[in-house]
């Protein structure tokens, strides 16, 4: 809820940096990030897969200021988006109002580590790079207890260790709250404390370096060619050694049995 956000200076600092960008998006201001994203399209299309799998269920959205609302929405999913930022709630509210979708769609200010769900009356939840910006453990002991016993939490969150992605990070830190966190093997442990099964796909071994080539003017065009290139490289540096994926960029998440309280 906005009071424990009001009440806590790391949320409150997260809902005025969500804020910030929400209102950028609105003048039209283009994230650098907007430059090199495309690089990550095979982790973006295995969410996606995970997603439209949702039928049916009661979809709960976690920071859905990036639009993971209405898509599923407009395939008859039920879904509720919540976040921290007002300002991003405001704007998806009249999304939904404008393709009246509103007969299966919602949104509400809520903190994604108290969530407002009675214990096992949630059915799924979805978020895309968010858990990174929240306790990790807090996040997942209060979605344990939302989800109904046959419920999933699935996410697609950056990794901490790649080198060329941690450099980005170093070299700017304006582009984010201090508070932020990409993934490391502690916050897997913490995922396999609170369910039982913990299935990861990663991401981003190699093709990271077309990111780079993609935020220098002009050579964007060189970034899509050289990408096919790189994926089918990760593909079999991955099947031969999965361990490499601890070095990967991004993984997506599918988390399922969670355990009882």
């Amino acid at each position: 809820m906005r009071d424990s956000a009001d009440s806590d200076p790391r949320l409150a600092n997260e809902a005025a940096f969500q804020d910030s960008r929400v209102a950028r998006g609105l003048r039209g201001e283009q994230e650098v990030r907007d430059r090199f994203y495309f690089v990550a399209r095979l982790a973006d299309r295995q969410y996606d897969r995970f997603r439209l799998a949702l039928g049916g269920k009661h979809v709960v959205v976690v920071g859905c200021s990036d639009g993971g609302v209405t898509p599923l929405a407009r395939r008859g999913i039920r879904v509720e988006g919540i976040d921290i930022s007002p300002l991003a709630i405001e704007k998806l509210n009249q999304a939904i109002e404008r393709e009246g979708l509103s007969q299966y769609a919602s949104a509400r200010v809520m903190n994604a580590e108290q969530l407002d769900y009675p214990a096992r009356s949630v059915q799924a939840i979805t978020c895309t790079g968010v858990l990174h910006h929240l306790d990790t453990e807090a996040a997942l002991r209060c979605w344990s207890r939302a989800l109904t016993p046959d419920g999933e939490v699935l996410m697609c969150e950056p990794l901490a260790l790649h080198p060329l992605v941690a450099l980005y990070r170093a070299i700017t830190p304006s582009m984010r709250t201090p508070d932020e966190h990409p993934l490391r093997g502690r916050d897997f442990r913490l995922m396999r404390k609170y369910f039982d099964r913990v299935e990861r796909h990663d991401y981003g071994l190699l093709t990271p370096l077309c990111a780079a080539l993609a935020i220098v003017p002009g050579l964007a065009w060189l970034a899509r060619l050289v990408l096919p290139l790189l994926e089918i490289a990760d593909r079999v540096i991955l099947a031969v050694a999965p361990v490499a994926g601890r070095l990967c960029w991004i993984s997506v998440v599918r988390l399922t049995r969670p355990k009882p309280a």
